[in-house]
């Protein structure tokens, strides 16, 4: 027995408008994904993610037909410029898009991006007017710094020391360790002095037995750094570099290289004393 004529007509419905799968080759236009839109309508009628209204992303799809692939999209990527290349983006300066431009990062905390050397990563200093580190707080008010005085620092500090010495061609290395006195007055010619002893332990001390004298002179380059030149008798004069931060700490850090009777050696110091 054939169809009845009920059954014949949704079948000639659903040839039409493609809901049984068929590409409405009965002569009509048909739906052949099943978005509900017919192929005049539906910009891609055989992906059903594709139709006029359908949410837009970063692919390279036109999924609500309308011409561009991309306006409108829902999955794009926030960025803000980095004018200053520091790493860190401008919150007045925000980007989105599919894609960002080479210049633009994924925070906004910067907050001078004509500076490089202002942004969060940055060390707060004394200098009176820039916030360096972009916490809200100058100079002294950061928690940071510990005084924009040097006279703040005067006084007597002592603390202990490692020098360690490396002679490539031999493979030798050895640690001198000891302590130091450093007296810090401002208000002197040579604000920072340091003397320190030390001895070898190890495969130097044929060559340097005893105690050994490392002598530090330097002055105050900002409120809370110094530099001058250490002496490491016997081996070499070299510069060194230091800071001071609360409560009352100094820490000053050489490293170099010399030749020493022929040989090619390194060192490297720490001396890290409290008031």
């Amino acid at each position: 027995m054939g169809p009845t004529a009920a059954t014949a007509v949704t079948q000639r419905r659903q040839r039409r408008d493609g809901s049984d799968g068929s590409d409405g080759s009965d002569g009509t236009v048909g739906r052949r994904d099943g978005d509900g839109f017919t192929a005049d309508e539906d910009c891609d009628d055989a992906d059903p993610t594709v139709f006029p209204g359908a949410a837009e992303d970063c692919s390279d799809t036109d999924r609500n037909c309308d011409g561009d692939r991309t306006a409108g999209a829902t999955d794009t990527l926030q960025g803000w410029l980095d004018s200053d290349g520091d790493g860190w983006g401008d919150a007045a300066s925000p980007v989105e898009g599919c894609t960002l431009p080479a210049n633009a990062v994924g925070n906004d905390g910067d907050c001078d991006d004509s500076r490089s050397d202002v942004n969060p990563d940055a060390a707060e200093i004394c200098d009176g007017s820039v916030d360096e580190d972009c916490d809200g707080d100058i100079d002294e008010a950061d928690s940071d710094v510990g005084s924009c005085d040097a006279a703040s620092w005067n006084g007597t500090y002592t603390g202990g020391f490692t020098l360690t010495v490396t002679e490539a061609t031999l493979g030798l290395s050895d640690s001198c360790t000891g302590t130091g006195i450093a007296v810090v007055d401002s208000s002197l010619a040579t604000p920072i002095t340091l003397d320190i002893t030390c001895s070898f332990a190890g495969a130097f001390t044929t060559f340097f037995p005893g105690s050994q004298s490392v002598t530090v002179e330097g002055a105050f380059d900002t409120p809370n750094s110094a530099s001058g030149t250490v002496t490491i008798v016997g081996i070499a004069t070299d510069t060194w570099t230091g800071s001071f931060s609360s409560p009352g700490d100094f820490e000053a850090i050489l490293a170099g290289s010399t030749t020493y009777s022929g040989f090619s050696v390194s060192y490297s110091g720490l001396f890290t004393g409290q008031r």
